[in-house]
């Protein structure tokens, strides 16, 4: 090749009669794409060959690219010189604005400032509300795990236990996290958030490396505001993570085989080695890149040995060979696995006991359509064929979506949308390629010619900022728009507890309740006693379910047997959390005892319920409790009736003397509307009344007291001058 110092490309490009559209092509071509091939032009092949061969175009095994692209625009610029038939606009902006935009294009394009401010509002919705929502469940084996690594313990749960999946993605960088700062929900998310607000960035060279520009823009903007990929941004699990490094090894992959040919010395096979050693330790999903890259680089070795046996087409031996020894690294690479390991259960069918749906083979795209309808309905499968026929980028690209599916869709029978998360961005892209190849065949000179042909661009839209490229963004802005809403984006970090995860349950809000009301003596049962041991710090009984295997790793003892449950129910008082997980799970002989044993004291926080057990009157016992009644008490419709008559008596009232032992705390949910009242008073000699709460408006209603400690007696009086229906009770506690 021609020296580069001393080659006089405009002398070459004089006696070689090149023309200025075509050094023009050559200058956009490769403006467009780091490379490109020869058949992306429309040059003769008789004048590209004279480039070629006097070095100003170059080749390598990734395609064609200029090597002198600053020399001929330079020829360019110097055979257009400025109009001076431009408006006083023209003129005026391109003095102030030339400059500008001749410094910034030399340093990024039009795609980059845009990716920019993508990146930024996606990660601005990842961080946004980022400590809003309590931890639930699944966040919870990450969260103790760090909290015991910082304590000294190493990665375990209360209980004791180990527990190390995704150690190095997730448990780890919250732990240090949690030792900078302090343990909170914001603080214990921000590191997935983070790897979220980094998928945005991946996912453009993703598209960018196996398409185009247009569609590595497109893909960014449905990534950083789709609500599913939200969503496991703002979580502390590992669903991010392997997503993440699932399409960055199929970037480096495919980089190291197209660009470097398989060079053992590369940088992207360095690369490749630890981001595949974190996408195993992190989630069992991200072995399927191996079974895929495995697949494809045996289906190009066979071809290219038909090629080589029955065809007349020569093969490069070099990479051939590669490719031969590349085959068996992956095919020794499975076996050592499959011995260390044994087959995953995932392909034997095995689902965990507590699993229990009816979801069928369909599930997977029944779920991907309600995602985003029209990408589902026609461009996802037109993306398939064009990408099958386009190269063997494309063909990677469908193996590596396809693969995987068909295993977790039609093979493994546990079927949950979280599984197929990292295949996404696959998804997307290949929804989008069909349009993305549209937007970048945009010619937007040649477009405006037909209709103005003395059209003249202003000057300073130059360089990566031409007018061709602005446009093209302008597109890819419009589609991302037309196929996601930032809106709803925003509306569901606001307005939804935990993104598209099903509401789960609030463990922070009862735990609170708990602090202000649990006595030094009471227990504390939990249906989720990881949860409520984190905000409450005490728990001593964990309900245990058949076929669940959670609840043994909080620490709290496990309780399963319903005649022992009914035993500390019965002789001890304390408090029940009960979740979600109670009512999917609890055997129906617990859920009887608790319901016998117990009453609900207070609701809400996404689904929970307190009960409270021990020294409580209800409909159930008020007569064995109380040292003495006057008047109208009975019983009607499970509550207490204090003062209802049945022969028309408007006077009448009814009232319970209970005889108690320094009570602290005093809690009744009554029933007072108009002239139905209920009060509650106190004595120290059952003489002398001291009135301690009333009830007489807004229907039911739960009222609390504290008590001095020196009561000896609580009566309940209640009635309703002037009607015969009097006031209702359906419980009291005193403690």
């Amino acid at each position: 090749m021609t020296d580069k110092s001393s080659l006089n490309v405009s002398s070459i490009i004089e006696d070689h009669s090149i023309s200025e559209s075509e050094i023009e092509e050559l200058l956009h071509i490769d403006d467009e794409y780091e490379y490109w091939e020869f058949q992306d032009i429309s040059i003769d092949s008789g004048v590209f060959g004279e480039l070629v061969d006097l070095g100003i175009v170059t080749k390598n095994s990734s395609g064609y690219s200029l090597a002198y692209s600053k020399e001929l625009q330079s020829i360019v610029d110097d055979q257009n010189p400025a109009s001076t038939d431009s408006t006083d606009q023209d003129a005026f902006l391109g003095y102030i604005y030339k400059p500008y935009f001749q410094k910034v294009s030399e340093i990024v394009s039009i795609y980059t400032l845009l990716l920019f401010v993508i990146f930024l509002a996606g990660g601005y919705l990842r961080f946004r509300n980022l400590g809003n929502d309590p931890f639930w469940v699944d966040e919870m084996w990450h969260i103790w795990a760090a909290d015991g690594y910082i304590s000294g313990n190493g990665f375990t749960l209360p209980g004791g236990k180990s527990y190390t999946r995704a150690w190095s993605t997730v448990t780890l960088p919250v732990s240090l996290v949690f030792w900078a700062l302090q343990p909170t929900e914001a603080v214990a998310r921000a590191p997935t958030a983070v790897t979220g607000s980094a998928l945005i960035i991946v996912s453009y060279y993703f598209g960018r490396e196996f398409l185009n520009k247009p569609a590595g823009l497109i893909l960014s903007g449905l990534v950083a505001f789709d609500a599913w990929t939200l969503t496991w941004s703002q979580q502390v699990r590992m669903y991010t993570h392997v997503q993440l490094l699932f399409i960055l090894t199929l970037i480096l992959f495919y980089t190291w085989w197209s660009r470097d040919d398989l060079r053992l010395y590369s940088p992207y096979l360095y690369a490749l080695i630890p981001v595949g050693v974190l996408g195993y330790q992190t989630h069992l999903s991200y072995l399927g890149v191996g079974g895929i890259l495995a697949i494809f680089t045996c289906s190009v070795y066979l071809y290219n040995t038909y090629l080589s046996r029955w065809t007349s087409v020569t093969v490069n031996t070099t990479r051939y060979k590669k490719q031969q020894l590349l085959v068996v690294v992956f095919c020794a690479a499975g076996a050592l696995m499959i011995i260390w390991k044994g087959i995953p259960d995932l392909l034997l069918g095995h689902t965990p006991a507590w699993y229990e749906s009816s979801r069928g083979a369909g599930f997977y795209w029944e779920f991907l359509q309600e995602r985003n309808f029209a990408l589902y309905i026609l461009p996802f499968w037109v993306g398939t064929l064009y990408l099958l026929y386009r190269d063997a980028a494309g063909r990677l690209l469908v193996l590596s979506f396809y693969l995987p599916f068909v295993v977790y869709g039609y093979i493994a029978e546990f079927i949950i949308p979280r599984y197929i998360f990292h295949l996404y961005p696959i998804y997307l892209l290949i929804a989008v390629s069909p349009i993305a190849v549209i937007v970048d065949r945009i010619d937007v000179e040649n477009l405006v010619s037909r209709f103005r042909p003395t059209a003249e661009f202003p000057e300073w839209l130059v360089g990566r900022m031409s007018t061709e490229s602005a446009v093209k963004v302008v597109a890819c802005v419009l589609l991302i728009l037309l196929l996601v809403s930032p809106s709803t984006a925003l509306h569901t970090v606001d307005n939804r507890s935990h993104g598209l995860i099903d509401d789960r349950s609030d463990h922070k809000g009862p735990s609170q309740y708990l602090t202000g009301n649990v006595s030094e003596d009471d227990l504390i049962f939990s249906s989720s006693p990881i949860l409520t041991r984190w905000y409450y710090d005490d728990v001593d009984y964990a309900l245990k379910y058949t076929g669940v295997d959670t609840e043994n790793l909080s620490g709290s003892i496990l309780s399963h047997d319903p005649d022992e449950i009914e035993s500390i129910l019965k002789n001890k008082s304390g408090w029940i959390v009960i979740d979600h997980r109670y009512h999917w799970y609890a055997p129906d002989e617990i859920k009887k005892v608790v319901e016998e044993n117990s009453i609900q004291v207070a609701e809400g926080w996404n689904g929970i319920t307190i009960r409270y057990f021990g020294d409580v009157v209800t409909d159930e016992n008020w007569e064995e409790r109380a040292a003495s009644t006057n008047g109208k008490v009975n019983t009607i419709d499970n509550h207490i009736s204090l003062g209802r008559t049945t022969d028309g008596g408007a006077q009448e009232t009814g009232e319970m003397i209970f005889e108690v032992n320094d009570p602290e705390h005093l809690r009744i949910r009554s029933f007072g509307q108009g002239e139905r009242f209920v009060n509650v008073y106190g004595s120290t000699d059952g003489e002398e009344w001291e009135q301690l709460l009333t009830h007489d408006d807004g229907g039911w209603k739960t009222q609390e007291a504290e008590l001095s400690g020196e009561y000896l007696y609580i009566r309940v009086r209640g009635g309703s001058p002037g009607n015969d229906l009097g006031g209702l009770v359906e419980y009291m506690l005193i403690r």
